[in-house]
């Protein structure tokens, strides 16, 4: 402070002499003297200043309002204890110090001291003031702009801040000093969104009870929420610099679209794990075997299925196909093993190739016959990229259906199906219809008297060209001409009908044995096509084949189809071929018993088809010559007959067909003369729905109706 600079303000030249040199004396610096009468020099020498020593008197009071109106340095006043009159702002804002005239050098150095260090300290704290009051603004500005919501209380629940982000999120309202009606004020809900808020679960009321909480969430439904937030809400205790409990502070934010996100996510969680476990379910549950493999080889998921046709061995969880113990899977021949990196689901790990239908077989120590059929598709797994992250096989048992053709080709190898004399009792059923209608058409021609009745009436008419007109208006017999020539045209109409009749069944049942050669041509080296066929149209033609081959009228035959869908998908000529064997096998049942033990009863045949899950049923019932349980199993052999012509291939051919179909046939019966029933049962590529509407030309046909 030796450098001080002082401005002094005497009130005559003597006083500010004296005054000058006791500064000087005290180390400090005298910058002006500034008589009150000289405005001018006080008012240039008050800014380069530190502190203004001014005599108060009136005059120097003046100078004194002036000089602390225009310049910020400390007072200092010299008084003889006389108050001049009342002291402006301007001066007493900044009086720091008074000295007694006469003063003494000591007590007016203590008091500019004195004065220069209030001074500093008032400025110091006016320089923390005007940056408390900096910060201040900072921080409401902040909190004005934040989105989340700030709520603070004291501790009697009187608000102390409520910005901008509370009012957004929560409403604007004077908050009630009783903390019980806070969540009904606000609207404050569980997230249930119907009960209201605890007092003693309200994150706000904890902090005033000085415990924190952090992520509480809330539901907040009120005026400004009409349709509802959620909120998640973190509370901290206020406290005082002694530490004491002083109310609570609440930080809360709008989470509606990530609680909305959660749920959502929640749900498709749940949703795809429900789809997973339906998956899972469907999975355990199909017959067919199912691998899934990574990229390595490394088995991920074998269905229950698959392990039970490859068995336990051969299906380990923790397998890799490629490492497989060699010689298990083979070509059909049972003979060529087919190497592990050439099985079909290695090759779309690694080859990234997809296969279908391939059959295999699967060699089984424990399995009765050594082993099973199946028939894979494999393909590769692909990600997003393109590459291949693993592989999936499916495959189905199909040792039966393997095991049936080979039967087939083994028994065509070897002459054991008497292909010849199958063809000829199939053919000698169509046959015989076509016999029965040329014998027809022979009686109708041998026996027609149109043409005499034609020749006469020429002759008539011959006889009388010259005279025509007279003959036909004035002779009795000329007369009748017209008549007999309309009904000449009728019964020639008539018997044309007839023979074209006629004519149409021999062609379709010689279309018939063309088809049947032509069936039996294809037979050993490939499969029959399959088509759509109506149903009820196939059986009806059946029944009417076995009625024109037997040459009698027949009205013991009823077909049931209820149950049966309209249009199946099957080998038409072999299925209708089976038919005619089965019905005729229960007519000629029916004749057996008439002609051994005689009928008590009516005779019935009664044919019923229905359908089954993935299967069509048929069943042909008799009341016929039936026949003892135990002879069940030889009646589908080839060449066993009951007949005494020696033939005896109708059910030996329907087996052939049923069971190389993959089907199951049977015949059953409780004993001699208590009639016999044939029940077949095969599985149907497609099926037309039950209740589907018949094709045209079967608008006809009703149910249980009797056939002729």
């Amino acid at each position: 402070m030796k450098n001080t600079r002082i401005l002094i303000v005497p009130d005559g030249g003597a006083e500010a002499r004296r005054l000058e040199q006791c500064l000087k004396g005290l180390g400090y610096t005298v910058c002006s003297v500034a008589f009150p009468d000289r405005k001018a020099s006080g008012a240039g020498a008050g800014p380069s200043a530190d502190l203004a020593l001014i005599d108060l008197d009136m005059a120097g009071l003046e100078a004194a309002e002036r000089i602390g109106r225009r310049f910020d340095i400390p007072l200092v006043c010299l008084t003889d204890g006389a108050a001049p009159g009342p002291f402006p702002a301007a001066f007493t804002d900044r009086l720091f110090g008074c000295v007694l005239k006469p003063f003494d050098e000591r007590q007016l150095n203590w008091s500019i001291q004195t004065a220069l260090s209030l001074r500093e300290a008032d400025s110091r704290l006016r320089s923390e003031n005007d940056e408390l009051r900096r910060r201040i603004a900072l921080m409401e500005t902040v909190f004005e702009s934040m989105e989340e919501g700030v709520i603070a209380v004291d501790e009697n629940a009187e608000l102390l801040l409520f910005n901008g982000g509370a009012a957004r999120i929560g409403g604007v309202r004077d908050p009630e000093p009783d903390v019980d009606q806070w969540a009904p004020m606000h609207g404050i809900y569980r997230l249930d969104k119907e009960t209201l808020l605890p007092v003693e679960e309200n994150p706000l009321v904890l902090a005033m009870r000085g415990q924190p909480t952090d992520g509480v969430e809330v539901f907040v439904r009120n005026e400004v929420q009409g349709d509802g937030a959620f909120v998640s809400v973190n509370g901290r205790p206020l406290k005082d610099y002694a530490g004491k409990r002083g109310g609570g502070v609440v930080v809360f934010q709008d989470i509606t679209r990530r609680k909305e996100a959660e749920i959502h996510r929640e749900e498709t969680v749940r949703d795809l794990r429900e789809q997973s476990e339906l998956l899972q379910a469907v999975f355990d549950s199909v017959g067919e075997g199912l691998v899934v493999s990574d990229d390595s080889g490394e088995f991920l998921y074998i269905n229950p299925a698959a392990r039970a046709m490859l068995g336990q061995e051969l299906a380990r969880r923790r397998g890799r196909w490629p490492d497989k113990t060699p010689n298990s899977y083979y070509n059909t021949d049972r003979v060529t093993p087919i190497d592990n990196e050439d099985l079909p689901l290695p090759r779309a790990i690694f080859r990234g190739e997809s296969t279908d239908d391939r059959h295999i077989f699967v060699r089984r120590p424990d399995h009765r016959g050594g082993g099973i059929f199946v028939r894979t598709s494999a393909r590769p797994l692909r990600d997003d990229a393109g590459g291949i992250r693993g592989g999936i096989l499916v495959f189905r048992d199909v040792t039966s259906q393997m095991l049936a053709e080979e039967a087939v080709t083994l028994a065509f190898a070897q002459g054991r199906l008497e292909v010849v004399e199958t063809i000829l009792h199939d053919i000698g059923n169509a046959i015989n219809s076509v016999t029965v209608g040329i014998d027809t058409l022979h009686q109708s021609i041998s026996e027609d008297r149109l043409a005499p009745r034609l020749r006469a009436l020429a002759d008539a008419v011959n006889a009388h060209r010259d005279d025509w007109p007279g003959y036909i208006r004035d002779h009795r017999q000329g007369r009748n001409v017209l008549p007999l020539l309309i009904a000449l045209a009728d019964d020639y109409v008539r018997q044309t009908g007839r023979v074209m009749q006629t004519v149409s069944r021999v062609r379709h049942r010689a279309r018939h044995i063309a088809d049947i050669v032509r069936t039996q041509k294809v037979l050993g080296n490939a499969k029959l096509t399959r088509k759509d066929v109506n149903l009820r149209q196939c059986i009806d033609g059946a029944v009417n084949l076995v009625v024109e081959s037997l040459d009698r009228k027949i009205d013991c035959i009823r077909v049931d189809c209820a149950g049966a869908p309209a249009s199946i998908r099957i080998q038409e000529s072999p299925f209708h071929q089976m038919l005619v064997n089965l019905i005729k096998n229960s007519l000629e049942a029916i004749d057996e018993l008439s002609r051994s033990h005689g009928l008590e009863e009516p005779p019935s045949v009664r044919v019923r088809a229905y359908a089954d899950a993935e299967f069509l049923n048929i069943e042909v019932r008799d009341n016929g010559i039936g026949f003892q349980p135990r002879e069940a199993k030889g009646l589908f052999a080839a060449g066993h007959t009951t007949k005494d012509d020696g033939t005896g291939l109708g059910l030996h051919s329907a087996a052939n067909f049923v069971i190389g179909s993959g089907g199951q046939i049977e015949i059953a019966s409780d004993g001699v003369a208590k009639g016999a029933a044939a029940r077949v049962r095969l599985r149907l590529s497609s099926v037309t729905p039950t209740g589907a509407s018949a094709p045209p030309g079967d608008k006809d046909i009703v149910d249980d109706d009797v056939r002729p």
